[in-house]
């Protein structure tokens, strides 16, 4: 009679990697929504929608820049998730704007800075997902919101 198999543990280092694999990975699949040519322009809700959480999206590009520049230590670490909110900016169809970010001091602070941001713009998207009528639109803000969840352990783990 053998040991009874034991449950599998993921370490949290283990479930980062997962989490960091998977995000572009859900991105990619929120942008291959299977849209055809021939389907009507997105109603003004829908633009308003998107343009308001690609705007959103910058401000989180303006935080993430303000903080390299500031921490140029924290580069390595950050300037993969700023990458992340650069793509879904474009994929809301927005564009770069003119960065208004404060950043704090510490490099403590300026993390759990972000941290916050990122829980907001996770709860914004829900949110956004239930004022787009187009289901594309949805989608892409949930995929979003996903990633930018997954943001916040990642950021815990720079010691926030």
């Amino acid at each position: 009679m053998s040991a009874p198999a034991r449950p599998v543990r993921l370490t949290r280092r283990q479930a980062l990697a997962g989490v960091a694999t998977l995000g572009p990975v859900a991105w990619l699949a929120a942008c291959s929504s299977g849209d055809t040519p021939d389907e009507p322009v997105p109603s003004s809700t829908e633009q308003t929608v998107a343009s308001a959480q690609a705007a959103a999206e910058q401000r989180l590009i303006d935080a993430y820049e303000t903080t390299i520049a500031a921490h140029p230590g924290l580069a390595v670490d950050l300037t993969p998730l700023r990458d992340q909110h650069m793509a879904h900016a474009d994929a809301l169809g927005g564009s770069p704007g003119p960065g208004t970010a404060t950043v704090a001091p510490s490099q403590g602070a300026a993390i759990a800075a972000l941290v916050t941001a990122e829980r907001q713009a996770a709860r914004e998207r829900i949110g956004a997902c239930v004022e787009a009528g187009e289901p594309g639109l949805a989608r892409l803000l949930a995929f979003i919101a996903a990633s930018e969840a997954s943001h916040v352990p990642a950021l815990r783990s720079l010691g926030a």
